[in-house]
């Protein structure tokens, strides 16, 4: 945001023009994102005994898109929204690499990606669930 001080020396916040379709992009963005870690979350309930290895771990980012989704935490790296984003992606797809259908083999491609993508971004995630301890949310 810009600044300008007014007549008593306290600052104005001054908002240089946003389209209205600049808008409408940023929140369509961000629905769409809470959206994703609803559908994530909704599939990872339904198949909890699979991915019980994984189970904490694709909770966190569910919590961590939607979180940033509301914009209640934005202290995470773009690169990071869009790892978890793809990671979550390609977990609610049944027809990836290995289709969800397949008896025992449907979601170990699943729980293989995210793994790598839990393990390349554990920094930000370990920062993450410091901020939902100190704001009393989380597991």
């Amino acid at each position: 945001m810009l600044y300008s001080a007014m007549k008593d020396d306290q600052p104005k916040v001054v908002i240089p023009f946003v389209s209205e379709q600049d808008t409408k992009a940023l929140l369509d963005k961000h629905r769409r994102a809470a959206k994703l870690a609803t559908q994530a979350a909704e599939k990872a309930q339904k198949n909890k005994a699979a991915l019980q290895k994984i189970w904490d771990d694709l909770l966190t980012l569910t919590r961590l898109l939607r979180a940033w989704a509301r914009s209640e935490y934005t202290a995470v790296p773009w690169n990071t929204v869009v790892a978890v984003a793809a990671a979550l992606i390609y977990f609610i797809n049944p027809f990836d690499l290995i289709p969800d259908f397949l008896p025992t083999f449907g979601l170990v491609d699943d729980a293989t990606l995210v793994g790598l993508v839990v393990a390349s971004i554990s920094e930000d995630l370990a920062r993450f669930c410091e901020w939902e301890a100190e704001q009393g949310t989380g597991t």
